[in-house]
C-alpha cells in the first residue's frame, strides 16, 4: 500500500521513493510484530513462573521458561487458517475478559491509598518500563485489513458504530478501570502486570 501510494505520484522524485517507502514500511511493520511478539512471550513466561511455583512449588528459571514455551508458540504460529484461529482467539479473549473482571471485583473490595498520596507523575525510568505494556495498544493493528478483507460484510468493521469502535470502546473501560484500580490500591508496588501482585490466596 506504501509503495502503491508513491508510484502513483505526478511528481519523478516521489515515485522514485516508491521502493524504500516499501521496505521501510515493511521493516516497521517486522519491528512492531517482532515488539509485540517479544512483550507477550515475556509475559507468558513471567506468568508461566509463578503457576509453576505457586501449584507444584518448582522454581522455574526464566530461560527455561522460554524454552517450555517455544513449542507451544511455534504451534500457534504456524496456524495460517484465520477460521481456526478465531476459535482460539474467542476462547483466549473469552477466559481473559472473565479473569479482569474477577481482578477488578477482587481489588474492588481490598484496601486503597488515598489517591493524594499517590504521584500524579511516574520517573522516566517508569515511563520507559512502561513501553512494553504500551505495545499492546497496536497489536491488533496488522491484522485489520485482512479481517477485513474476509469479512462477509467489509463495510460494518468502519464507522461509528462499527467493530472496531466497538471492541476499542470496551477495551478502553475494561483496561482503564483495571488500571486505576491496580494503581490505587498497590500504589508504586505495582508490578507489569497486575495478576503478579494478587495474593495466591
Amino acid at each position: 500500500m506504501a509503495k502503491e501510494a508513491f508510484v502513483n505520484r505526478e511528481t519523478p522524485t516521489l515515485r522514485d521513493l516508491a521502493k524504500p517507502v516499501k521496505f521501510a514500511a515493511n521493516a516497521c511493520i517486522l519491528g512492531l510484530q517482532i515488539g509485540i511478539c517479544s512483550a507477550c512471550y515475556v509475559f507468558v513466561a513471567e506468568h508461566l513462573q509463578e503457576v509453576a511455583e505457586y501449584i507444584f512449588s518448582l522454581h522455574v528459571s526464566r530461560i527455561l521458561s522460554f524454552f517450555i514455551l517455544l513449542p507451544f508458540f511455534i504451534l500457534l504460529a504456524s496456524v495460517r487458517n484465520l477460521a481456526l484461529l478465531s476459535w482460539v482467539g474467542l476462547a483466549g479473549n473469552v477466559l481473559l475478559a472473565l479473569i479482569i473482571i474477577t481482578i477488578n471485583v477482587q481489588m474492588m473490595f481490598m484496601t486503597h491509598l488515598p489517591i493524594s498520596k499517590l504521584p500524579s507523575f511516574t520517573s522516566v525510568g517508569g515511563a520507559t518500563s512502561a513501553a512494553g505494556t504500551l505495545a499492546y495498544a497496536f497489536v491488533g493493528q496488522g491484522v485489520i485489513l485482512s479481517i477485513e478483507n474476509k469479512m462477509k460484510k467489509p463495510e460494518d468493521m468502519l464507522g461509528p458504530c462499527g467493530v472496531i469502535s466497538a471492541v476499542m470502546i470496551m477495551l478502553t473501560i475494561l483496561y482503564a478501570a483495571t488500571a486505576v484500580l491496580g494503581y490505587v490500591t498497590y500504589g508504586d508496588q505495582l508490578r507489569g502486570s497486575v495478576t503478579l501482585n494478587l495474593s495466591n490466596s
